[in-house]
């Protein structure tokens, strides 16, 4: 069966459904986007981890919460959880959002004005939703989505790190959840992100008595920053930028430390090696010492494969845009694409505003994004049945 007859046949039964669920699906986001999850305060994620949990059992699913060590859990939901997934939907319910960091929480027309509600937690009942429908209408298929909502990807954490790739494992594609780009667009490629910490040890003296004895730690940065930016190349996609900067100890004495945190984003990984190579070679001529700190690099997502023309089939039957574009952020689909899996991503409701305070959803775009979702869900299962 093709997209097209598979939406023909689909779409009444698809729209009274919504129709029949669109209350609890709305309250269950005005829940959601009221449970205030700041990455940096995991109880909170824990209880919006608990919501999750409730609603997935709501619509008879396995579930279950994993943590690294003693962080924030992770959700895994899926019909039956001993069964291998084929397809992984990739959520996060943490935000960047400090609590009651958000102005106000309110509708006004069709827009949906709260924290965290574009990014992401709009997407993730419509999701709990769209498992439902196909385990009821196509019961063989159901069994082989497997949910998965992170409580740190915002910061790219540890269960994002390490959990997202275990429960992944034997998966074909990975439908992410993220936010569209600005013009609708999904998201085909993303920069990948390095974060490099520089220490500076310099030596502290009187700036009066013995300044010429001292060696600036503060200054040897500044020499670095200037270099060191100068290594973005904006027409290759890669750009390096020093978002912090500190040291010394008193306006009257020479700056003996220092520090620097710096951010990479990169088309591709020689970038990063690059990079890392210039600093690597980099001394500072008044003899002021240089650490460097890297940290593991997330990997650039190129995520070209045929997934993309049944997305392209799917918005053609329901008569929605299809495009696509490349990123300048991370997300979880970027370890998801380096491990093999064929990602999707940026199939997130339509709004605006992630990290910013008019951060909103379009409310009319929730029926025709639970019928993408559930259309490519069960054109994807189809196509993965055939070939096996």
């Amino acid at each position: 069966m093709n997209v097209s007859d598979l939406a023909a046949q689909e779409l009444e039964h698809l729209r009274a459904f919504f129709l029949s669920r669109q209350a609890w699906l709305e309250g269950r986001i005005d829940a959601y986007v009221s449970c205030q999850s700041p990455t940096a305060e995991p109880a909170r994620c824990d209880q919006m981890a608990a919501l999750l949990v409730a609603d997935l059992a709501h619509f008879g699913l396995d579930h279950a919460l994993h943590r690294v060590d003693d962080g924030p859990a992770m959700v895994v939901g899926q019909q039956d959880l001993r069964a291998a997934p084929s397809v992984v939907m990739m959520y996060h319910h943490d935000t960047v959002w400090p609590v009651d960091g958000f102005p106000a929480t309110r509708r006004e027309g069709a827009r949906w004005y709260a924290p965290g509600i574009f990014d992401m937690k709009a997407g993730i009942p419509l999701g709990m939703a769209a498992i439902h429908y196909i385990c009821t209408r196509f019961p063989d298929l159901g069994r082989r989505i497997r949910l998965l909502s992170s409580p740190d990807e915002e910061i790219m954490g540890a269960a994002s790190r390490q959990l997202t790739p275990r429960f992944a494992e034997g998966a074909r594609y990975a439908l992410v959840f993220e936010p569209p780009l600005p013009d609708g667009a999904f998201k085909q490629r993303r920069k990948g992100v390095g974060r490099i910490l520089i220490d500076f040890e310099g030596l502290a003296t009187h700036a009066g008595n013995h300044y010429a004895e001292g060696k600036s730690a503060l200054a040897a940065a500044a020499r670095l920053l200037l270099v060191l930016e100068q290594q973005t190349d904006l027409a290759a996609g890669k750009t390096v930028s020093i978002g912090l900067l500190n040291g010394g100890s008193a306006v009257n004495t020479r700056p003996g430390q220092a520090h620097m945190a710096v951010d990479v984003r990169v088309m591709e990984e020689g970038q990063w090696q690059a990079v890392n190579a210039f600093l690597d070679q980099w001394r500072d001529p008044d003899g002021v010492v240089v650490r460097v700190t890297r940290k593991p690099l997330i990997p650039p997502m190129h995520a070209d494969h045929d997934g993309w023309s049944d997305l392209a089939a799917v918005c053609a039957a329901l008569d929605v845009p299809y495009r696509v574009g490349a990123a300048g952020g991370a997300s979880d689909g970027n370890n998801l694409a380096k491990l093999g899996l064929k990602v999707l991503d940026g199939l997130g409701v339509a709004g605006a505003g992630e990290h910013a305070y008019h951060e909103h959803i379009l409310v009319d775009s929730l029926w025709p994004t639970f019928a993408r979702t559930t259309l490519l869900l069960a054109t994807l299962l189809q196509r993965e049945a055939r070939a096996t």
